[in-house]
């Protein structure tokens, strides 16, 4: 496809699963945001959750069909930082917090590299989201998610399984 046949395709395709927020997730998806640190990773996501958490377009521009249940787990610096940044945007975006969950717990960092630690993160969500799944769950940096960081196959491959399961038992 190229050309007029090209954005004709585009006009009329329709997506094969719902949108979550437009042009950018999809249900049942994973979105991968890789920059340098210290560039604004954590600080977009931020602005992510607090849109989708109200249903309002990401970005200003990318539609949210319906406020999102958003859990952030921090794995590098805790809860600290996404407070902050959230304390900044609450005074320009209504921010729906009854939709926001933020694993929050200072003693434990799991390392998805070991089953116990999947399995208490995975009881931690179903836990903290009783009421419904979450729409939407953020780790933030992925790399800290597993000791050692993503080095190797091995690791990687128990990082996707996880995710996989984790869809698998949460639908999100």
């Amino acid at each position: 496809l190229m050309g007029a046949a090209l954005a004709k395709a585009v006009q009329t395709s329709e997506p094969s699963r719902p949108a979550l927020i437009e042009g950018l997730l999809y249900e049942r998806s994973v979105l991968l945001v890789s920059a340098d640190a210290g560039v604004g990773k954590s600080t977009l996501i931020a602005n992510v959750l607090a849109q989708a958490s109200a249903g309002l377009p990401v970005f200003q521009s990318l539609h949210v069909p319906r406020p999102l249940l958003c859990y952030y787990i921090p794995f590098e610096r805790g809860s600290e930082e996404i407070l902050e940044r959230f304390h900044h945007m609450a005074s320009v975006i209504p921010i729906r917090w009854e939709n926001l969950r933020i694993f929050n717990n200072a003693l434990f960092h799991p390392n998805l590299y070991e089953k116990a630690d999947q399995d208490f993160l995975l009881a931690s969500i179903e836990k903290d989201c009783s009421q419904r799944p979450p729409d939407l769950v953020i780790y933030d940096p992925i790399y800290q998610a597993v000791a050692g960081g993503l080095c190797n196959e091995d690791r990687v491959s128990i990082f996707i399984r996880f995710n996989t399961r984790l869809m698998s038992v949460l639908g999100c």
